[in-house]
């Protein structure tokens, strides 16, 4: 369960231990997902999928199947709500080194994500998605400390107004660009963002 000002989730999920189950589990989830983006579009959805994630080459690797119905309005676009309907194959692989998982002074992680859908099975529309997004944390001294932040996507489709609210390529808030809202820049076919921090520890 997570609610917030901008979205409310309510998803149960069923793991499977594999033969390792630190590193191979299968995943059923089930669930209701609600936006309220002000400068973007609101959406209510359900979804279901299943997922099996394992080790491979020191990734993370989870390939997925996800059945997801949305209804949703998108400001740019103005008109009627959209109900939508999407059977999404995806993929993701992460990498993740740190000195510390909950505290850490020194890392990096990496994320890639696929995903799509076919019009021909299921699908209201065509698409497909790719996403990369990096940080490293980078020591200076005692007290100070460089996080690089980036990332880059695209969705192949032919009309952006097809796509779910929930999939949208969004940016903005303090994971992406500060001074902006919370996922209050886009939507678009096309995103990248990159950011520079210096931060200082004050005490403790």
């Amino acid at each position: 369960f997570r609610t917030s000002r901008y979205n409310n989730d309510l998803i149960l999920n069923y793991i499977i231990p594999g033969r390792q189950p630190a590193i191979n589990y299968w995943t059923f989830s089930g669930g209701v997902t609600s936006q309220n983006q002000p400068d973007i579009g609101v959406s209510q959805g359900e979804k279901i999928g299943v997922s099996y994630s394992t080790k491979v080459i020191g990734w993370l690797q989870t390939i997925s199947l996800t059945l997801l119905q949305e209804n949703y309005n998108l400001i740019d676009f103005p008109g009627p709500n959209i109900d939508s309907e999407m059977l999404m194959p995806g993929v993701e692989w992460q990498r993740l080194q740190s000195n510390d998982i909950l505290r850490p002074s020194k890392g990096y992680s990496i994320s890639i994500h696929l995903i799509g859908a076919s019009k021909d099975v299921i699908s209201k529309d065509s698409f497909f998605q790719s996403y990369i997004y990096a940080r490293n944390l980078i020591p200076l001294s005692k007290n100070f400390r460089l996080l690089l932040r980036g990332g880059i996507g695209y969705t192949e489709i032919n009309n952006i107004k097809n796509l779910p609210l929930s999939l949208q390529l969004l940016a903005g808030g303090s994971n992406s660009i500060r001074g902006y809202g919370y996922n209050s820049i886009g939507p678009g076919k096309g995103i990248y963002t990159a950011s520079v921090e210096l931060q200082r520890r004050i005490k403790g």
